[in-house]
């Protein structure tokens, strides 16, 4: 899938009454546990059986100069294809909006991590090597970087496993394990920059992504929330 938006996103509940005193006391929200990071593999972190899928509310921001966009969007990704080969299983996942298939993208996961091999409907972007989305064995502060390119730009990013953190989606508030990455894309004379952090929750899948990016032509922020989910 690709990648978006977050600057976490707080409760704030405001009460207020008319005349008089109140002995109302706010109850905390519920106690959530944290996710088991030692837990937590490729099977579980990204469920990849055909058939599963995850249903997003999607809002993105683009601006180009003064000008921009706002747009709310619900974005179905579902897995089309399975296939376990050398150790790694490779699935092809498809983003639908309304009826159409718009997107296609493949990943694969094994005993090192999650990835991302290539992204496209038409035109294929075939990335150099797999992009980590994660790696194993999940630690808290660990680091990782990859550097390669679609065959048009080139791009670097650098990743670090925040933890177990909690969340917002459009389900409820969960526990899920952050990734956070930045980046750089070079296409000619254009440089994109990239701010991006992922939520995967085990058994569930990717809950969260937020990214916002930046270049000489224009800025957007994309933010993705869980509204549903079909996993087997």
């Amino acid at each position: 899938m690709r990648n978006y938006l977050l600057s976490a996103v707080g409760l704030a509940v405001t009460i207020g009454c008319s005349g008089g005193s109140s002995s109302y006391v706010p109850k905390p929200p519920p106690k959530i546990e944290p996710v088991s990071l030692k837990a937590a593999d490729g099977k579980n972190l990204f469920p990849f059986k055909v058939g599963n899928s995850w249903t997003f509310a999607t809002k993105t921001v683009q601006r180009v100069g003064t000008k921009s966009q706002q747009k709310e969007i619900e974005a179905t990704f579902k897995v089309a294809k399975v296939e376990e080969t050398g150790g790694n299983t490779r699935a092809t996942i498809e983003l639908i909006i309304g009826k159409d298939v718009v997107d296609r993208q493949t990943w694969i996961s094994n005993g090192k991590g999650i990835f991302q091999v290539n992204i496209g409907l038409k035109n294929v972007r075939q990335f150099s090597t797999p992009i980590p989305a994660i790696v194993f064995p999940i630690e808290p502060g660990k680091r990782f970087s990859w550097s390669g390119s679609d065959g048009k730009s080139k791009m670097a990013y650098n990743s670090e496993i925040l933890g177990a953190q909690e969340v917002d989606t459009d389900m409820k508030r969960m526990s899920a394990i952050a990734i956070e990455s930045k980046g750089t894309s070079v296409n000619g004379k254009v440089t994109e920059k990239t701010d991006r952090t992922i939520w995967f929750a085990p058994k569930i899948g990717i809950v969260r992504i937020r990214e916002s990016t930046s270049s000489t032509v224009g800025a957007s922020e994309l933010l993705l929330t869980l509204k549903s989910h079909n996993v087997k």
